[in-house]
């Protein structure tokens, strides 16, 4: 039985891609964190509770695990200044 060794093309190696691709990655997480950080601030400062809550959850075949979520009200009912575009 023989397999036949499939080419990978050049540009899949390509160190030149790959830095172009962290490069990009990191562009993005800092135009990221530049828009998330005003908003957790925006929200821990006007909603009550707290900005960040932990659930367990059920996965694959029965496994728990545990899921760190953002609170939008922030534990409450309240609607906020800053947020209240949000729910209408």
């Amino acid at each position: 039985m023989r397999v036949s060794k499939k080419s990978v093309h050049r540009s899949a190696t390509s160190k030149a891609k790959r830095s172009i691709d962290i490069a990009g990655a990191l562009v993005g997480l800092v135009i990221a964190a530049a828009v998330a950080v005003p908003v957790a601030v925006a929200m821990f400062l006007e909603s009550p509770g707290p900005l960040l809550y932990s659930q367990t959850r059920c996965g694959l075949r029965g496994r728990r695990f545990q899921n760190l979520e953002i609170s939008i009200d922030g534990g409450g009912c309240r609607q906020t200044q800053t947020f209240s575009y949000q729910r209408s």
